[in-house]
């Protein structure tokens, strides 16, 4: 029996045509919530949604020198963050280093290819590498390394891992061409499929993530035009929420692959977006018991915003999407929500940066409060780890 009876939903969009198993609902009443931004909708500002903000700088040193963040889980009061061919970092809620784990390399607990990693609800760490399974405890101590394969001709190649325990792991398979047929399984440690889910759309072939809301609970979302949200509640696939793209025809015709390569590319699939006008779900989505933050784009008409909807009212508020750092207090990429609080990052040149151009106002804090940060922040080196930044929104 595990130590904390956790509840972890993961929220998966995708296209409902040619569903073959029929998913119950969550309730009869699904919440919808409409979406438009092919006129460009005027954006709202930060500082009229946010309570506060806190920073956490990352420590530096000799083993823990990071490269650009992939993916972060707080768990237990640890950080663990992944980085690209830098492995898995894990520190305290301060920022203290703790360890690296999952280096490159063929060494016991090194990894050909980080692909993922997840953290079931009694804090073991699994860490999903080309062909194996490693596992670790909170504080990063190897546990036992696991080969892992699955034999479903139906599904491709396994890119992204979400653990309630050994016997309940759920996989978002990327496809493989046209003999892949579903894109989520779920499986025991060694590999093998007890259920395949969510049917391939060509829409849907770029590979999802899973990422952490609500503390305990997970969402992950593939680049489709998505229009549907469910959960996974205790291994069961259930609808949660209905999103309503109001800018797209419903009655066009359907994207249909010229070849094999048209599953794994998305060629087709932008000339067919900018063909029809069609606004696209992409990236991540994070949310919290209050927010839910969609990114959508228009390619045809250049628009990408980020959508924070209210999910119990469905009031929906705009914002245009922040390739570059604008200011210093106004988030950017949202890694995941803990305890109410979403959580964005900086680079330390970043943040140097933004000082050194007084884009550092903020409405929302006192004077005094924002000199405070700032102070703090002005230690930061150019060649530190980045800085975390948790935001809290008004209820």
């Amino acid at each position: 029996m595990m130590k904390n009876r956790i509840t972890k939903i993961i929220i998966l969009f995708t296209v409902l045509t040619a569903c073959k198993v029929e998913l119950p609902e969550q309730n009869q009443l699904l919440k919808k919530f409409d979406l438009e931004i092919r006129n460009n909708p005027e954006p709202s500002n930060w500082d009229d949604n946010i309570v506060s903000v806190d920073f956490i700088p990352l420590e530096t040193s000799a083993e823990a020198i990071m490269s650009e963040i992939d993916k972060i889980i707080i768990k237990n009061k640890r950080i663990f963050i992944k980085c690209r061919k830098k492995g898995i970092f894990i520190f305290n809620m301060d920022g203290k280093f703790i360890r690296n784990i999952c280096l490159l390399g063929k060494a016991p607990f090194q990894v050909n290819h980080l692909f993922d990693f997840s953290i079931s609800p009694d804090g073991v760490i699994y860490a999903l590498d080309n062909g194996k399974i490693l596992t670790f405890d909170s504080d990063g101590n190897p546990l036992e390394e696991t080969f892992f394969r699955t034999d479903a001709s139906e599904i491709g190649h396994e890119t992204n891992i979400c653990v309630y325990n050994n016997d309940t792991i759920y996989l978002w398979h990327a496809s493989a061409g046209e003999g892949s047929n579903f894109h989520l399984t779920r499986s025991n440690i060694h590999g093998k499929i007890l259920e395949m889910m969510i049917p391939y759309s060509h829409f849907s072939f770029a590979a999802a993530r899973f990422v952490q809301s609500c503390s305990n609970e997970w969402a992950v979302t593939p680049s489709s035009l998505n229009d549907t949200i469910y959960s996974i509640f205790k291994g069961v696939i259930e609808k949660k929420y209905i999103l309503n793209i109001l800018d797209n025809d419903r009655n066009i015709e359907p994207l249909v692959p010229e070849s094999s390569l048209d599953f794994v590319s998305s060629d087709q699939l932008s000339g067919y977006l900018n063909k029809y006008d069609l606004s696209q779900v992409y990236g991540d989505i994070v949310y919290s018991s209050n927010y839910l933050f969609v990114n959508l784009h228009n390619l045809n008409r250049g628009i990408f915003k980020r959508c924070m909807i209210d999910v119990q009212t469905g009031q929906v508020k705009y914002f245009d999407y922040p390739f570059e750092a604008e200011n210093l207090f106004h988030p950017r990429k949202l890694y995941l929500s803990e305890d109410n609080k979403f959580i964005s990052s900086l680079d330390a040149f970043q943040v140097r940066q933004l000082i050194t151009e007084n884009k550092t106002s903020c409405s929302f804090l006192s004077e005094r409060h924002r000199h405070e940060i700032l102070e703090k922040l002005k230690k930061v080196k150019e060649t530190d780890n980045p800085v975390l930044m948790l935001i809290t929104l008004k209820d």
